[in-house]
């Protein structure tokens, strides 16, 4: 990743999560959610809209997924014509993104949260609420 979260460092973890199964397995091991009632409907579009970008990650050039900058409007057409996708759901995709892209940002730049979650990750504490 060497610093910089692309576009293509999302698409590995959309892969990832979509290798892990489905929502409602995936939570159900988490040991503070698994008692937890989800509604079914919302996970089933979350994990739709999860496979709709997957998609349209796999429609986007080299350059686009290492460089979202350079994704216009032309660009966009482009890759909601070959995802099968309308170009609002691109345009969603890179909303996505950038929200995703400041978190991961604010989290690595904040050292001092990064030290506390170290801390408790590095000794086998679950995180303080």
């Amino acid at each position: 990743m060497a610093g910089r979260f692309s576009l293509r460092d999302m698409r590995a973890q959309l892969q990832s999560l979509g290798e892990m199964g489905p929502f409602s397995k995936l939570l159900s091991m988490v040991p503070t959610l698994g008692a937890t009632k989800f509604d079914e409907t919302k996970l089933d579009d979350t994990q739709r809209r999860l496979r709709r970008f997957r998609t349209i990650l796999d429609s986007m050039t080299g350059e686009e997924l290492d460089n979202p900058h350079v994704i216009k409007a032309d660009r966009i057409h482009r890759i909601a014509r070959g995802s099968g996708q309308r170009p609002q759901e691109i345009r969603a995709l890179l909303k996505h993104y950038e929200t995703t892209r400041k978190a991961a940002h604010g989290l690595v730049s904040n050292r001092r949260l990064r030290r506390q979650l170290e801390k408790q990750l590095g000794s086998g504490e679950a995180p303080a609420e």
